[in-house]
């Protein structure tokens, strides 16, 4: 019933084990030690503002489409995925990979065919979610 909160225990219960292994010596925390106010904005704020865009709309998700119309379109994140490192020029094209992503987007089409509710702000939601 209240999503924000869970969210929030997530992220509170991350930051208590990563801080308590950098005070319990498990873990070094030299380069906290380095990091300036500069490199903590150019580093460490675009992570943590990306890791709350991605709640934020996670969350919002579930509001505006059906679970299993959700679940079916998380089956389309390897597509994305793709899509962002032929753009970063960090893969290769190669034609087994291009049929592999291709069945998956027959797949996800063939399996939202029939989803009536979905609305063009929920999708937008989800796009941001992953």
């Amino acid at each position: 019933p209240y999503p924000a909160a869970l969210s929030l225990l997530g992220v509170l219960s991350s930051s208590l084990v990563s801080s308590s292994l950098i005070f319990a010596g498990l873990v070094s925390g030299n380069q906290m030690k380095q990091l300036t106010i500069r490199s903590y904005i150019i580093r460490v704020m675009p992570i943590g503002l990306a890791l709350a865009g991605t709640l934020a709309f996670g969350n919002e998700v579930y509001l505006q489409l059906s679970v299993a119309f959700i679940q079916i379109l998380k089956a389309f994140s390897p597509v994305i995925l793709l899509c962002l490192l032929l753009i970063a020029q960090l893969e290769t094209p190669r034609s087994l990979l291009f049929l592999a992503i291709g069945i998956i987007v027959l797949g996800t089409a063939a399996a939202t065919q029939g989803e009536l509710h979905a609305t063009v702000f929920g999708l937008v939601c989800m796009f941001f979610s992953e």
